[in-house]
């Protein structure tokens, strides 16, 4: 009887541990199953001014968000946007993406310093490993469990909870506001193959987007909510993704691709459960903060 004790008092630590590093994936609605009740950050009223900025400080590490509002933009469909998102098109039609809801994001990709913090000093990342570096070859999944932890811990403004991004808040936050398929000249904002010496290099370098945000194109790959399918074509709103399937998507381009991967239309996608995407530091995210549902 004592031997057997002993034994589910060593396999209890063993789970334990491996949940402490990040190795046990919870479930994939950002949510921990018996989650002590803390009480959320102060309220946050929404804002009306697009790129208003707020900062939360989380174990110490002060992060920064930028305010999009509710809104609309434009997608084109031709021949090169075809290409990504597997697509027939005759010609060029422009749809209307519309987004009824403004949420927060991130201003920065999800700095290796604060994920260390919230997951117990695991860190994944190959390349460069330092604190202001983006953290990368982290799983869907490992995305999930981070912002578990976040929304457990009460981090959240109160009425809102973190998130990633869906695809069609990245792409909204990306253009903040232009028309192009680019924000801004490619080597003033980001890091790709052409200029990024072979690695991903440290957040907010680069000239931000006129809604304050870095690093939306290049750097690296940020992991988005949406299961990777078929984009309909056509006026759509608050969309988010198919309801069935294995991959999730990812957006942005990193610092090892073409110029043609670093725009607003590229996507790709890897599966959710994967521990090695792409094993060379080219895969990140960026945290969202979305109204509650009600």
């Amino acid at each position: 009887m004592k031997v057997f004790a002993r034994t589910i008092l060593v396999l209890a630590a063993v789970f334990a541990l491996l949940g402490e590093s990040g190795f046990v994936a919870r479930s994939q609605d950002a949510s921990v199953t018996g989650c002590a009740s803390a009480s959320n950050a102060a309220d946050r009223s929404f804002p009306v001014e697009a790129g208003a900025r707020m900062e939360i400080e989380i174990k110490g590490v002060k992060t920064a968000f930028r305010w999009a509002p509710p809104g609309s933009f434009t997608r084109r469909w031709n021949g090169r946007t075809a290409i990504f998102w597997e697509m027939p098109t005759d010609g060029e039609q422009d749809f209307e993406i519309t987004l009824t809801r403004g949420f927060w994001l991130a201003e920065t990709e999800t700095t290796q310093e604060l994920w260390q913090t919230v997951m117990w000093s695991y860190n994944p990342s190959k390349g460069v490993r330092t604190e202001r570096a983006p953290v990368n070859n982290v799983s869907w999944d490992e995305t999930q469990e981070f912002i578990a932890r976040l929304n457990c811990d009460g981090y959240a403004p109160g009425g809102f909870e973190f998130r990633l991004p869906t695809e069609a808040q990245w792409e909204y936050a990306c253009m903040a506001g232009s028309t192009g398929e680019r924000c801004g000249e490619l080597d003033a904002i980001a890091w790709y193959g052409a200029n990024s010496e072979g690695r991903a290099h440290e957040v907010g370098l680069k000239q931000a987007n006129a809604w304050g945000l870095y690093d939306m194109l290049g750097n690296v790959w940020e992991w988005c909510a949406d299961r990777y399918g078929k984009y309909p074509m056509g006026n759509i709103t608050d969309y988010a993704g198919p309801q069935e399937g294995s991959y999730r998507v990812s957006r942005g381009g990193g610092w090892d691709d073409s110029a043609e991967r670093c725009g607003r239309s590229c996507r790709d996608y890897w599966s959710g459960r994967s521990f090695w995407n792409g094993g060379d530091g080219r895969l990140g995210f960026r945290l969202a903060l979305v109204p509650k549902e009600r």
